[in-house]
């Protein structure tokens, strides 16, 4: 009995620290579409319902955005470059490094062929990131595997290339913190660290949950018939809860919504939000082709960080509660928790608009 029990303590432990990406596509990964669908063009139908002025092309300029994916993701810089022109973007100032900083490529996910792999992920990533932010430098570090390990590495290669905002669109199961050292060190070194809330409902994930890295939340986007904003709620796939295992911060801890959250002096899950929902999602390019309604908390992590860019401040979980940072508050919807005035379980503290 003794042995059983070690046995499913390392199974645990082991399926904690291996991430999965956090995307969805309407029509699949279990998302039913709307009848109502109609994809996002980023930089035209998103970008100003968040208040970004996207006459000014020097967005970012300055900054560098990291972003970490698994495996090798072969025509991410051709994709980037097709959706920068399919939407009047400038080209990207991108650079491409395996988890060591070198150029030993891992091979492609197999299941990129079936539009499930990380490499719909990694395009998402970068693709969302220059659209918000097309005058930053994109460092992609593709990571061997999907495992801590091979993720804490591209950590430490990001920081050590000086990046100042690193975007994980990626979690699984709390219980393995062993990137919180590697976070701390990056968090240190200046560099702002996001990661996607998960699109799970009512359940709180790691990256997102440790006490370094502000965790993003997901929303549903409401227009009028001239794409004008009408309203933003909670979709009901964001991730959010109350960690399990790390402490509150005590900004978080000041705020006037925590106690009413019932977390108990753990984190509260996410710290803020943005557009998720794929049905009301964007269009991406993946292997030279259009994508449609592509979202989860894997559109709204990279989004943060390239809003984080324009901003040119280190974006940590303290500053979403002190910075200053103009919020949208989100009062409508649910995940399993529901939307509140003021921070929630859902959207955190809201969404982030305004031109900076």
């Amino acid at each position: 009995m003794r042995s059983l029990v070690v046995l499913l303590a390392l199974f645990s432990v082991s399926w904690a620290g291996v991430r999965h990406p956090h995307f969805k596509i309407a029509g699949r990964n279990g998302v039913a579409p709307a009848v109502t669908t109609q994809p996002f063009n980023p930089t035209v139908d998103v970008l100003p319902l968040y208040g970004i002025d996207t006459s000014d092309s020097n967005r970012g300029a300055g900054q560098v955005i990291g972003i970490i994916d698994a495996y090798g993701a072969s025509t991410a810089e051709s994709d980037l470059a097709a959706f920068s022109r399919a939407n009047g973007l400038p080209a990207a100032n991108f650079q491409k490094v395996d988890q060591n900083g070198g150029t030993n490529y891992p091979k492609d996910d197999p299941d990129d062929a079936s539009g499930d792999g990380w490499g719909v992920e990694t395009a998402l990533d970068l693709q969302i990131a220059h659209a918000v932010a097309p005058a930053a430098k994109l460092i992609l570090c593709t990571a061997k595997s999907a495992s801590d390990t091979n993720l804490n590495a591209c950590i430490k290669t990001l920081t050590n290339l000086h990046v100042n905002h690193i975007s994980m669109s990626y979690g699984g199961s709390e219980g393995d913190t062993s990137s919180d050292s590697y976070f701390q060190q990056a968090q240190e070194a200046g560099i702002s660290l996001f990661a996607s809330a998960g699109d799970s409902g009512a359940e709180a994930e790691y990256p997102a949950a440790s006490q370094y890295v502000v965790a993003v939340g997901g929303t549903t986007l409401h227009t009028n018939s001239d794409g004008s904003f009408n309203s933003e709620t909670a979709w009901s796939g964001s991730g959010g809860g109350c960690s399990k295992y790390t402490k509150v911060i005590p900004e978080q801890n000041a705020d006037p919504g925590y106690a009413s959250l019932g977390c108990k002096g753990k984190k509260a899950l996410p710290d803020l939000a943005a557009l998720a929902d794929p049905n009301s999602g964007i269009t991406i390019i993946f292997h030279g082709q259009e994508l449609e309604g592509i979202g989860g908390t894997s559109l709204a992590a990279p989004l943060t960080a390239g809003r984080a860019a324009i901003r040119g401040d280190q974006v940590t979980p303290a500053y979403v509660y002190t910075g200053g940072i103009q919020f949208r508050d989100i009062t409508q919807g649910s995940n399993g928790h529901s939307a509140k005035a003021g921070l929630d379980l859902v959207t955190g503290e809201g969404a982030w608009i305004g031109s900076e």
